[in-house]
């Protein structure tokens, strides 16, 4: 019973040892606890000190973005995880990527694989919101004009250098929809690169996007 209740209270949200140890604080033996439940299944350890009960208790999948701004932050959900999320590319994707002001990390855990690249606090700052999941918790998110910007930012040996190349960029490389497209906001997605690297590349992104 009180392992249910505590999968009722916490849901879906990582929550950490010292949370856990806290609520069975009337235990002896609070490791050796929360140790057997891991070994059971009903908890699953995604690094030292932090865990997430597990689906068979909560009743839903464990929410992957709720784990990855948990799990390493400050930080937010970006690039194809964000894209994705708003439907503006075709692939499902695998690894969760978000953008940090630490340092870059990559972690492997029993959901999934987590990728966190640094960007520099100016630009980082701007333009994340706040998503709700599971009606009752909320992630961090890049907005639509940001997840696109921290794609191209964030991939290696890409340089844009002309408005043709962008189109390439975009509805070639990595088959967004044009819709898509159009409903982004010019006025901030200038405000993004006054602060952001590779400010040449987003010009031409900027002027291709504007012209549609």
């Amino acid at each position: 019973m009180e392992l249910i209740n505590l999968s009722r209270t916490f849901g879906s949200l990582p929550v950490s040892h010292a949370s856990l140890a806290a609520c069975l604080s009337g235990h002896r033996n609070i490791n050796d606890k929360i140790h057997r439940w891991i070994l059971d299944g009903y908890l699953v350890a995604l690094r030292r000190g932090l865990y997430v009960f597990s689906k068979e208790l909560t009743g839903s999948s464990v929410n992957r973005f709720l784990v990855a701004n948990q799990l390493y932050g400050p930080s937010y959900i970006s690039n194809d995880s964000a894209l994705s999320h708003y439907q503006a590319i075709p692939e499902r994707v695998r690894t969760v990527t978000s953008v940090t002001v630490k340092a870059s990390k990559r972690f492997s855990t029993p959901e999934g694989d987590l990728e966190y690249i640094h960007l520099t606090a100016d630009y980082y700052r701007k333009h994340f919101l706040p998503l709700q999941t599971d009606g009752r918790f909320f992630v961090m998110i890049a907005s639509p004009e940001k997840a696109l910007f921290d794609k191209l930012i964030t991939t290696s040996n890409l340089t844009l250098r002309s408005t043709k190349e962008a189109a390439a960029f975009t509805l070639d490389d990595l088959r967004i929809d044009e819709d898509f497209l159009k409903e982004l906001r010019i006025d901030i997605m200038l405000e993004l690169a006054s602060s952001a690297p590779k400010k040449s590349s987003l010009k031409h992104l900027i002027k291709f996007i504007g012209s549609l």
